[in-house]
């Protein structure tokens, strides 16, 4: 369980003196061993260079952190007794679960920062652990991806270290150091890493500290298993790998610290939370009842209040995100039927249980469209054997229109012809509709895509499925009544037939399918997103709330100023799509060429219309993707060379 700072901390122990200890290592007697049992060698040779400072000094002393913040006390006891590596009680283990926004990440920095601190107090770490003086100490934080690991966590750390006395050169105890993309070297041969449980590499380095952030968010071996998936590996194996490393390399003072908010009932992370706190050696931080910190317990600078609006839009959700109340494993995704029911005029028969049509609009066909409106698409191609499927909707006023679903079913042992879907598009726009946006979401549409930019088409791609926030969006605004649709039995049934399946992928039922589902969520978020206007929750990073960007909407406006924009015939040529549509900002891709290709993101993973706050940018086209490093673009994920000469007639070494 928890050992109460309260009551670990007296006024003798301000500053805790290691002067007296002898190099013990000499004489072959274990330092760690004469520690915990308070028998002290006198010796010349002392093995600390510095006396440590106790935790406050650490943390708020102007020579040290210099913290402008003060941390709770469940925040100070977690990082008080999960930094320790001398004083007993050592724990060899932690388990945090609490709610997002709770500043676990930042805490485990802390943790972290303090274990550099106290190896550099030693004169020789390496010889107080009885190792080779050549040797690395490694503190390594491992995320569930790369782009959490470096945009997220490394992100803050850099941003520590920038502030912190500690590491600023010419301060009294600056202790030397390097940023590189990932890494930090100090002094002593000792290194904070950050990596990621999609790259093993992490695993050749001699940790004493292994933060595993985010756990429920790894793939559990449950949900490998059903996937088949042979070359992941879930949140156990990270686990078990990451505690024979700790336990091999530092026994009886490393660390392993498990960090998440449960996703679903009997995760991993609940699972270690209640197992923990009947272990020794195990630090659990918890309430006194030993139940876990909602947001608002862990940090009292957050209110309940300030979630208001999560807890209207999807309160299963936000119990799980906030006060680590999750739901079961596989759940409904939307629990309100009667809401989607009056999106889609229908109603369920009392008796047959079976979807009716009740309301009074006609079936909506192509030729019920405005031609006054502009039209977002989104395509959802199936893979051989499955259907395709396409939605079209437009904003009126504070409502989404939902104007047509079209699905094409493969001929037999055949898959759909995608041709048939282009054609469909290209007759809309050379009919007089205004065509605002196309979107595709599967690897497959890569030659789609490019048949519609050559004919002026703003296309692009966009998954629906790979985060939650477009089906988020979508039950946020079917929650609020503020979709307009019309009656279609199957698409009504694949709405409701839809799961929540470990608290983090929305999937149809064993049995059904969701095309047609993909195809209205993706053109209704399409449609807020080309307006600047999102709304939901994302799965992973930070909370994105529900905005609308005033500045974004000023500047087109004004951009926008007596124009015809949605000329069908004239506006989607080259210049238009590179201004407004297909990139957030104009821009063109450096290797590929294509115009409109390039799409910016910040340290969240939002899309940003501003390129000059983006960190990331992607090509949408060709795949490749950039960071931010030092005011220069450095491409962090290079194109696959086949599809680079597919896309754009060349490859990688610029030969066609």
């Amino acid at each position: 369980m928890t050992k109460p700072y309260a009551d670990s901390q007296s006024d003798s122990q301000n500053s805790v003196d290691y002067s007296i200890i002898g190099s013990l290592l000499d004489f072959g007697i274990d330092p760690a061993e004469q520690i915990e049992s308070g028998e002290f060698e006198d010796d010349q040779y002392a093995l600390f260079e510095q006396n440590p400072v106790d935790i406050e000094t650490f943390l708020y002393g102007e020579n040290y952190l210099n913290l402008n913040i003060r941390l709770s006390i469940p925040q100070l006891e977690l990082v008080d007794n999960l930094s320790n590596i001398f004083d007993p009680p050592i724990y060899t283990e932690g388990v945090l679960m609490a709610g997002q926004g709770s500043g676990k990440d930042t805490c485990s920095i802390f943790i972290n920062l303090r274990i550099i601190y106290l190896l550099h107090c030693l004169r020789s770490p390496q010889r107080f652990f009885n190792m080779d003086t050549n040797s690395f100490i490694d503190s390594i934080n491992v995320a569930p991806n790369a782009d959490l690991a470096k945009n997220i966590y490394f992100s803050t750390l850099a941003n520590i270290l920038r502030a912190a006395p500690l590491f600023q050169e010419g301060t009294p105890f600056y202790i030397p150091h390097k940023v590189t993309a990932n890494l930090v070297t100090f002094n002593k041969n000792i290194r904070l890493i950050s990596g990621n449980s999609e790259n093993e590499a992490w695993q050749g380095y001699t940790p004493i500290l292994i933060v595993l952030d985010e756990i429920d968010a790894f793939k559990s071996d449950q949900e490998l298993r059903r996937s088949k998936s042979q070359r992941s590996i879930g949140a156990e194996g990270v686990y078990d790998t990451a505690k024979s490393l700790v336990q091999s390399r530092f026994p009886g003072t490393g660390k392993i610290i498990s960090l998440s908010w449960p996703r679903f009932k009997g995760s991993f992370i609940q699972k270690r939370f209640l197992t923990g706190q009947t272990e020794k050696r195990t630090y659990v931080s918890c309430k006194p009842s030993g139940e876990p910190y909602a947001t608002w317990d862990f940090n009292p600078s957050k209110k309940k209040e300030d979630f208001e609006d999560f807890y209207e839009t999807d309160p299963v959700l936000a119990r799980a995100r906030f006060e680590c109340d999750p739901p079961f494993a596989r759940d409904a995704f939307i629990k309100e039927t009667d809401s989607v029911l009056l999106a889609f005029d229908a109603a369920l028969d009392p008796v047959t249980e079976k979807v009716t049509h009740v309301g009074a609009k006609p079936i909506r066909e192509v030729g019920m469209m405005d031609k006054k409106h502009k039209y977002y698409i989104h395509v959802d191609l199936g893979l051989r054997h499955s259907n395709a499927a396409l939605g079209i909707a437009h904003k009126e006023e504070d409502r989404i229109v939902l104007d047509l679903i079209q699905a094409w079913v493969p001929e037999p042992e055949k898959g759909v012809h995608f041709k048939d879907i282009e054609n469909f598009i290209l007759d809309l726009r050379d009919s007089g509709y205004k065509i605002l946006s196309v979107t595709y979401d599967n690897y497959q549409s890569v030659s789609s895509l490019q048949e519609l930019q050559s004919k002026n088409i703003p296309a692009k791609y966009k998954s629906v499925t790979r985060t939650r926030e477009a089906y988020d969006t979508f039950k946020d605004l079917i929650y609020q009544n503020k979709i307009d649709g019309y009656f279609d039995e199957e698409v009504i049934d694949e709405l409701l037939g839809l799961d929540v399946v470990y608290g983090e992928r929305v999937e149809p039922r064993p049995g059904m399918k969701k095309d047609r589902a993909d195809a209205v969520v993706g053109a209704i978020h399409g449609v807020l997103r080309e307006d600047s206007t999102v709304t939901g929750m994302r799965i992973m990073g930070s909370l994105a709330p529900i905005y609308t960007n005033p500045d974004v909407i000023a500047k087109e406006a004004e951009q926008n100023k007596n124009t015809n924009l949605y000329d069908p015939r004239k506006d989607f040529g080259a210049d238009s799509v590179k201004a407004r549509v297909v990139s957030s900002v104009p821009d063109t891709c450096t290797l590929c060429q294509r115009i409109g290709g390039v799409e910016y993101s910040d340290t969240a993973g939002n899309r940003l219309l501003d390129s000059s706050l983006a960190v990331i940018k992607v090509c949408i086209i060709c795949g490749t993707k950039w960071s931010l490093d030092n005011e220069d673009w450095k491409i962090i994920k290079p194109p696959n060379e086949e599809s680079l000469r597919e896309v754009a007639g060349i490859s990688i070494n610029g030969n066609s």
